[in-house]
């Protein structure tokens, strides 16, 4: 599912370009074989980052095609998720007894720690780890990442 890069009230989920890419040095200037990579994918309970929250979370940690490590898990969002239960298939009762999205923070930064963020319109999901590090919940997001959209 293509999610829009934009919120409900039309703002922009879409960063602006950088100046500038990543510092030279690994992860960036690995041959593909031997770079970690971190494939990441959120379902949220909506497009807005100030009013909806990451419901589901996968991520998984590749280095020349060998898992080193996986996260994939439901999150209780602490919001109703009925209005996006449609796209998801998730509903407030499977998400009840899911851990929140804090209690996941040091998983989540091991995955990408020194990786290569990869995602398919990642634009959405940064904006949703961001807010969550505003919030106080994660550690920022990677600078950098690769969108495959």
């Amino acid at each position: 599912m293509n999610r829009p890069a934009h919120t409900e009230d039309g703002e922009s989920l879409v960063a602006p370009p950088l100046d500038e890419g990543p510092a030279p040095g690994p992860p960036w200037d690995l041959p593909l074989s031997e770079a970690p990579l971190a494939f990441l994918d959120l379902e949220m309970t909506g497009l807005d980052t100030r009013l909806h929250h990451v419901c589901e979370l996968a991520v998984r940690r590749v280095r020349g095609g060998v898992v080193e490590g996986q996260l994939v898990s439901l999150v209780r969002p602490g919001s109703a998720v009925a209005a996006s239960q449609e796209y998801h298939g998730l509903d407030d009762a499977m998400l009840v007894s899911a851990p929140p999205l804090g209690s996941l923070a040091t998983e989540i930064a091991a995955l990408l720690e020194g990786a290569v963020l990869v995602g398919h319109g990642l634009a959405a999901d940064l904006a949703f780890l961001g807010a969550a590090a505003e919030r106080g919940e994660l550690a920022p997001p990677p600078r950098f990442a690769l969108d495959t959209l």
